[in-house]
């Protein structure tokens, strides 16, 4: 999709009710025993970190994206192995909220702070729906930022590996969900083996809430587009 074809796009549809948390179930891991009792068990597992939001913190992150010979892109980046909830794990740049830090503030200075975008060269035209993540208690709000030309990435090794140029179009491709699986904190059970949706991206896993704030994105445009 051209750039200036994916702006018109987004501006339109932000304007618009959002699919919500419908689209973020999508990719959702689940159990992958077949037994009623262990499904059941995961589950309530899983219902019972949900529900344990006292004391969430709140965080932020940025869907950045910028044209590459006019087609449009997005950036994500690799965290580095490190003793976390999300070692490794492919990500959108963002972090947690400062004390008196706005959400947009805070999206855009985690952004500069990890992979060098000057803050005031992002133009924030709106934001998804905000999703709890149970394992590490945060609420995060994706802002959705454009950037009018291909960004220079500076990384901060410490909290990137690599930066990720996803062309938008493989986001909507029919082929781009896929299933892995994946060990997962889980409540009363501790860790748990799952199967996981993910988008296959640039070659990587991407799943978790990151794939949720995604597939919600993903859901929109294609909704939209049907509608056109």
């Amino acid at each position: 999709m051209q750039y200036s074809e994916l702006v018109a796009t987004l501006r339109a549809l932000l304007q618009e009710p959002l699919p919500g948390a419908p689209a973020h179930m999508v990719m959702r891991p689940y159990s992958p025993e077949p037994s009623a009792r262990s499904t059941a068990r995961f589950n309530n597992a899983v219902a019972s970190l949900d529900e344990s939001r006292q004391g969430a913190r709140h965080s932020a992150v940025l869907l950045l994206f910028y044209p590459v010979n006019e087609m449009s892109h997005f950036a994500l980046i690799q965290r580095p192995t490190y003793d976390g909830v999300h070692s490794g794990q492919v990500a959108l740049p963002g972090g947690k909220q400062e004390e008196g830090e706005s959400l947009q503030a805070t999206a855009l200075r985690e952004t500069h702070e990890e992979i060098g975008i000057a803050s005031q060269q992002v133009k924030i035209i709106g934001e998804l729906t905000q999703i709890y993540v149970a394992p590490s208690k945060f609420f995060i709000t994706p802002f959705i930022g454009l950037y009018d030309r291909r960004p220079e990435f500076v990384i901060d090794n410490y909290e990137v590996e690599e930066v990720l140029e996803v062309e938008f179009c493989r986001l909507l491709a029919k082929d781009v969900i896929k299933e892995t699986e994946v060990t997962v904190r889980a409540g009363s059970i501790g860790t748990a083996q799952v199967t996981a949706p993910y988008f296959d991206l640039n070659e990587k896993v991407v799943w978790g809430a990151t794939a949720a704030i995604l597939s919600e994105l993903r859901q929109a445009v294609l909704a939209f587009a049907s509608r056109q």
